[in-house]
């Protein structure tokens, strides 16, 4: 039934109510000029004046009640002012952050059928601290070696179940390629593996109830057994999401996918089986609809004996539990239905079975369909509304006014049209005020998106927060009474409008408030940008520099906020002059203004390198080996199963060998192809006529530590005289970034001179020297030439959690001298703000010099990381990444 349309009595908004206005108005005539003006009825011509601008006030007030979206919307012939909203998909979605979160990106990819993320055992090479030395070491295979292996946190292997549409190969190399494009800081894959089919027998006999039909029960019991072994979960649309009563930032919480939505309260119950329950079994038959009752359950895998309550798996690891073909099953005679009597064998067709479950197999394949659904929310359109188009007033006034279109006729004398005029004069200046009005709200589109450049520049250009138009040339008298309306009439509106101090500070508040929308602030401005040395009458407001970097920072905060945890993409073929860097040092540079987020050279530039930590981990390759008898008698010839990536003068080591210890030490490579290499060394036959075999590893491993945190340094001189004591304090020399402030402790080691080793407090520091506590003795030049330092405490683990931030120390507003301080401040407390609380940041301040060699390091580093496709390339990778590491620990 139609509802009937009413007039509505419901009260009218302050600006729309015409009486209300008029009343005000009256009300404050009366209090300006009530001992002059009395007569306000409404035959008066001022209460006429006052009623026809009450009436336009209430147009204006009309307008302010348009939809917001119909404020918001662009003219059709025009393009739109920029961003003012973010849809759902750009705005509410994320990198991928949780567990559930990658495993919907990893089910996301066509030919897998689920997924696991587990973290990761001993697959990665262990790292064994030496504090004694200050030195880690990677040892493989060797039992003394000393401590405690650690084991590496932010590591995880992925676990792949495919549904048979794509081959192995090619599902692990998009898994590998999608994983470490939406890898985050912090954290790395290990090892990525497709799980091994395990066949699990389940033999059970199963009553029927009566009239049940034995075809689609056989085909359900199947399909239950099946989805219990290897559960599947399911892609929703988003309207199936939005009826089902989720809320849309629950929808939309995770990576944005490409097959549909998954609920991630389902991908939390479905776990991986690494054992089967018989209880678990009859449950899940009990449910199938015409089945009454489950008895004789049998669980075994392979050839072992059957089991009766509890089957595990024999690789729990890396296997998955799966039915036999419902063919094979049929045949085997695993499933037997009886009548409900519990007497009759009921035998079901088996080609109907068959193509049944063959069906529903299909209806769980991937399809694109959802590809074509609406899978986002965007801010209504609105409908664009001509805001600005404008009447006069004049044209409400009765027309013996003289004003308004018509004006007077042609019998009346001067003195009356000089009356008129003089009305439209004053009239004129009400529909400016009434233009005006209209032009600031058409523009509120303007002011709510976000145009990167607009206000304040880089050349302290007036920002535009106030709005005016000119008086449309059909409002009677303009032309004449504006002087100069078809020339400096629009300027001059502009002059009167212009205030920078105000319209600065409206600027900075209408982007405060669009960044207050997303819970973001720009509270540091004082700090980032200090006052320069120089004349102060030059330097631009601090509040207007800050408009740029609030605008930009704004365009691109959909990314910023999504990404905010995301790692680079290290497989990316381009290392340097890319914007391919994490997106927590995106976002850094954005709070920071720094404009270029590109990775590249920071000499005499604004930026700063943030280096992931958990990337610089030994990655060494090992393989096992055949020791040949060569032709000659000094050499031995090793055999590969598989290519061995080395080159000519590696060097490697052995373990695990099974003949006599003299090969486990270090031998250099002569390489003879791609499969087989000679070392030198007398080959010593076998008390046991078989060949010898081993394992092969990289000598940067089998030699013990790889990685000095300490640093060389000489003891030179003596420094300044120690408080109370008539004797000196002992100056250290150590060239390059030692990274050291006064109060810090350090561990000195290896000097001849006892006193000289140990912990030491740092008194004092400049750029090559750092002066310790200890009383000089000129015998600790002599005797201790050159000793080890490292700055204490160490983190024995320097990969897990930690990231590193190298800023550039003596250009931009971090150089030296008013404000320096004050930035560099500002910088710690931003990036241990917006660090993630799990992980360590490391900041670095680097002179030119040391920034140089740095670059060198790193870019070196990233190109090999980059490159690692061989054995003999993560060799270099990792001696590139010890290296790398040594500057920053």
């Amino acid at each position: 039934m139609t509802e009937a349309l009413t007039i509505t009595n419901k009260p009218l908004e302050p600006g729309m109510d015409y009486a209300r206005l008029r009343a005000e108005g009256q009300q404050i005539i009366t209090g300006l000029a009530g001992h002059l003006w009395t007569d306000h009825n409404a035959t008066d011509p001022g209460i006429t004046l006052l009623e026809s601008l009450c009436y336009a006030l209430t147009d204006l007030g009309y307008r302010l009640g348009f939809d917001v979206p119909d404020l918001l919307a662009a003219a059709p012939d025009s393009s739109p002012p920029g961003k003012q909203f973010f849809s759902a998909r750009e705005i509410l979605t994320v990198n991928p952050l949780t567990v559930i979160d990658y495993r919907k990106l990893l089910v996301d990819i066509k030919g897998v059928r689920n997924a696991w993320l587990e973290t990761a055992g001993s697959t990665e090479t262990p790292a064994v601290y030496d504090q004694a030395t200050a030195s880690l070491s990677f040892p493989y295979g060797v039992p003394d070696a000393g401590g405690n292996p650690g084991k590496l946190n932010g590591l995880y292997r992925v676990l792949l179940e495919l549904d048979g549409s794509e081959a192995g190969e090619d599902v692990i190399k998009q898994s590998r390629r999608r994983l470490r494009q939406f890898r985050n800081t912090g954290e790395d894959i290990s090892e990525i593996r497709v799980l091994r089919d395990v066949q699990v027998t389940i033999k059970a006999a199963i009553e029927i109830s009566r009239n049940a039909d034995a075809d689609r029960v056989f085909a359900d019991v199947y399909e239950s057994l099946f989805t219990y072994l290897s559960p599947l979960p399911t892609f929703r649309s988003l309207d199936e999401m939005l009826a089902s009563g989720r809320a849309v930032e629950d929808v939309f919480n995770g990576p944005p996918l490409e097959h549909g939505f998954l609920d991630d309260a389902e991908l939390e119950i479905i776990r991986r089986r690494t054992e089967i329950h018989t209880a678990d079994i009859i449950y899940r038959l009990m449910r199938v609809e015409g089945v009454s009752a489950v008895r004789n359950v049998r669980l075994s895998q392979a050839a072992q004996d059957p089991v009766e309550w509890v089957l595990k798996l024999q690789d729990p690891v890396y296997s998955r539990p799966v039915l036999k073909p419902v063919a094979q099953l049929f045949s085997a005679g695993d499933i037997t239905l009886f009548s409900h009597n519990g007497v009759n064998t009921v035998l079901p067709d088996k080609d109907i079975v068959v193509k049944e479950v063959e069906n529903r197999k299909i209806r769980e394949a991937k399809t694109d369909q959802a590809r074509t659904a609406p899978a986002d929310i965007s801010p209504p359109a609105g409908h664009y509304r001509n805001l600005t188009d404008y009447v006069s007033i004049q044209g409400e006034l009765p027309g013996n006014f003289g004003v308004g279109s018509h004006g007077l006729s042609n019998t009346a004398g001067n003195r009356r049209r000089a009356q008129a005029r003089q009305l439209q004069a004053y009239l004129l200046v009400f529909d400016q005020l009434l233009v005006n009005y209209l032009a600031q709200l058409a523009n509120a589109r303007e002011l709510l998106a976000v145009v990167p450049g607009r206000g304040v520049a880089a050349g302290n250009s007036p920002p535009s927060t106030y709005f005016s138009a000119p008086l449309p040339a059909h409002v009677a008298g303009v032309e004449d009474i504006i002087f100069n309306y078809g020339s400096d009439y629009r300027a001059w509106l502009a002059g009167l409008l212009t205030d920078a101090e105000a319209d600065t500070d409206r600027m900075n508040r209408f982007l405060d408030h669009l960044l207050a929308r997303h819970g973001q602030d720009f509270t540091h401005a004082a700090a980032l940008y200090p006052l320069e040395d120089g004349n102060l009458q030059d330097q631009v407001p601090v509040a207007a520099k800050v408009i740029p970097a609030k605008q930009r920072f704004l365009r691109d905060y959909g990314e910023l906020s999504k990404n905010r945890a995301k790692g680079y993409d290290y497989t990316y073929g381009k290392t340097w002059d890319t914007d391919n860097v994490a997106g927590l040092e995106k976002r850094i540079k954005g709070l920071l203004d720094i404009e270029d987020v590109r990775r590249h050279s920071l000499a005499g530039a604004e930026g700063c390198h943030m280096v992931d930590h958990i990337l610089l981990r030994p990655v060494l390759p090992s393989g096992h080996i055949t020791f040949l008898e060569a032709d000659t008698p000094d050499k031995v010839r090793c055999a590969g199963t598989h290519m061995h990536g080395l080159q000519d003068a590696d060097e490697v080591g052995f373990v695990q060998t099974t003949g006599g210890n003299y090969l486990q030490s270090v031998h250099a490579v002569e390489i003879v192809d791609e499969h087989e290499f000679l070392i030198s060394e007398n080959y010593v036959t076998p008390d046991n006529p078989t060949t010898e075999k081993g394992i092969w590893i990289p000598a940067l491993q089998k030699r013990g530590p790889a990685v000095f945190f300490s640093s060389e340094a000489n003891v030179i001189s003596r420094g300044e005289p120690l408080p109370g004591d008539n004797r000196h304090a002992t100056v250290i020399a150590a060239p390059g970034m030692h990274k050291l402030d006064a109060g810090d402790v350090v561990f000195v080691t290896g000097a001849g001179t006892n006193r000289l080793n140990g912990l030491h407090r740092v008194r004092s520091v400049t750029r090559d020297h750092f002066e310790i506590d200890v009383p000089f003795d000129p015998a600790f030049a002599a005797d201790a030439s050159a000793v080890r330092w490292y700055r204490h405490p160490l983190y024995p683990d320097p990969y897990s959690c930690q990231v590193s931030f190298v800023f550039p120390a003596a250009s931009g507003r971090a150089a030296p001298g008013a404000g320096g301080q004050q930035f560099r401040d500002l910088v710690a407390e931003i990036i241990r703000t917006e660090t993630p609380a799990h992980i360590t940041p490391h900041l670095y301040w680097l002179e030119d010099d040391s920034l140089n060699r740095f670059e060198a390091d790193y870019r070196a580093w990233l190109e090999a990381k980059a490159a690692v496709q061989t054995n003999s390339q993560q060799i270099r990778t990792t001696t590139a990444s010890n290296k790398l590491l040594g500057w920053l620990i």
